[in-house]
């Protein structure tokens, strides 16, 4: 995919291309840990596009642990997320008549969806405030975006911009650009591949 789809506060956001971790089911980009930096894909867009997370927890409102749609990220507790858990458990039962899916089912519905990008509808949503809500204003083809987070390398940011919404990347001969005139622009609207 290379094109950006832009995100909605109703679906969540799991990308096709991104490995997952088979326990939990979070989305990771592997080649950060040499970087010193988190290779969990959900803390990395809370870390660009929100803020520092420090040593709180990046919690998924939406029970998907493979989504990452900025909209269903907070900063929790390891309570708060039980709490979650058992809401998301209890919404499962009584819509589906069954439990939640185990992560590998939920692995496998994404892999089995044929799209780059899995958009389901969240079973249930916490009502746990999300600063996500309130500072991410969302990305729009014709704004400029900021990181909220910056390692010092704008060329380094893209990349992983682009790892967690638009696609893969391969070798070191792609370079992610911006068409934009804002030397600083991570917005995934304007990010384009050019080889070296």
């Amino acid at each position: 995919m290379e094109k950006f789809i832009g995100l909605a506060k109703g679906r969540c956001f799991c990308p096709n291309w991104q490995a997952y971790h088979k326990k939990h089911g979070h989305a990771f980009i592997s080649d950060l840990t040499p970087l010193g930096l988190s290779n969990s894909a959900h803390r990395l867009v809370y870390k660009f596009l929100i803020g520092q997370p420090g040593k709180s927890w990046v919690l998924h409102r939406c029970g998907c642990s493979a989504c990452l749609n900025p909209y269903h990220l907070y900063l929790g507790t390891l309570a708060e997320n039980s709490r979650d858990g058992v809401l998301h458990r209890s919404a499962w039962k009584k819509r589906a008549l069954r439990k939640k899916p185990t992560t590998s089912e939920v692995l496998q519905v994404i892999r089995n969806s044929g799209k780059p990008i899995y958009l389901p509808k969240p079973i249930a949503m916490s009502n746990e405030r999300s600063l996500s809500t309130d500072m991410f204003m969302g990305f729009h083809p014709d704004q400029h975006y900021f990181s909220r987070w910056s390692l010092g390398d704008i060329s380094l940011v893209r990349r992983i911009v682009w790892k967690l919404f638009l696609g893969s990347l391969h070798g070191d001969q792609e370079q992610v650009h911006s068409t934009c005139t804002c030397t600083q622009c991570i917005n995934p609207y304007h990010l384009r591949l050019s080889s070296t």
